[in-house]
């Protein structure tokens, strides 16, 4: 069952390249918007504090849960500044990949900019496969997200994504098993690390063909980049050529 009580974190000073960013497993919204880090990044510069991004430690890894588009600007303003050591501030949780999981489907539901529809079933759906929501109803479910949606729509969407987590009421005298954990996304920290690498890259390809980056040296950096990671991959066994959709 998930717990509503946030355990304690350390705020810190974080270097950005430690941080963690997987947009698949970690990232309700659909998409990192460019204006909204362009204007983080104006306000920053001009000398606005933001609140602390919240990262979680997993195994001695620092998994980004929420503040993507705070990182985003951060590192676009200190490249910009050409400071060598770019860090940002973030408070520190001690947790779970599941933990990770929870927190960061509901970090959206009560800050930053609105959700979209799609958004708010991608935090459910995150919820479900953080194996936190075991002996939970559809109205503690509503509120763990906020009443962003209603309890309503918390069952139907239970029933479609995730059939049986939502369990009859139990009988009178009985108690539902609030220590059954079902559902839990079976992902090591190690599996997340790896697709968090390859979301990166996509998110630098999508934005590339999108021609979304019309920065000359932007785009000497990724091109220098890109032919790095090429030759590593390659060494290390991978085959550009290989189809991953066969």
């Amino acid at each position: 069952m998930l717990d509503t009580n946030k355990p304690h974190a350390t705020t810190m000073q974080i270097e950005i390249k430690e941080i963690i960013r997987d947009h698949d497993t970690l990232q309700v919204r659909t998409e990192i918007a460019p204006k909204t880090v362009e204007a983080y990044a104006r306000s920053m510069k001009a000398g606005s504090i933001f609140p602390p991004v919240t990262l979680y430690r997993v195994e001695d890894r620092l998994y980004l849960v929420d503040g993507f588009h705070r990182v985003e600007a951060a590192e676009a303003m200190l490249e910009a500044q050409g400071k060598h050591s770019q860090t940002i501030s973030a408070e520190v949780f001690e947790g779970t990949i599941g933990d990770a999981i929870a927190a960061a489907a509901v970090a959206n539901t009560s800050n930053g900019k609105q959700m979209k529809k799609k958004e708010y079933r991608n935090s459910f759906r995150m919820l479900g496969k953080s194996g936190k929501l075991a002996g939970m109803d559809s109205r503690s479910i509503a509120s763990v997200m906020n009443y962003v949606v209603s309890h309503v729509t918390i069952w139907k969407w239970a029933n479609e994504d995730f059939p049986g987590l939502l369990e009859a009421k139990p009988k009178k005298g009985e108690k539902p098993d609030f220590n059954q954990e079902r559902f839990t996304d079976s992902m090591t920290p190690q599996e997340i690390e790896q697709r968090a690498a390859v979301s990166s890259i996509l998110q630098a390809s999508r934005l590339l063909f999108e021609g979304r980056v019309t920065d000359e040296e932007a785009l000497h950096d990724m091109a220098s980049t890109a032919k790095d990671i090429l030759e590593k991959a390659q060494e290390l066994g991978g085959d550009p050529d290989f189809d991953v959709y066969a």
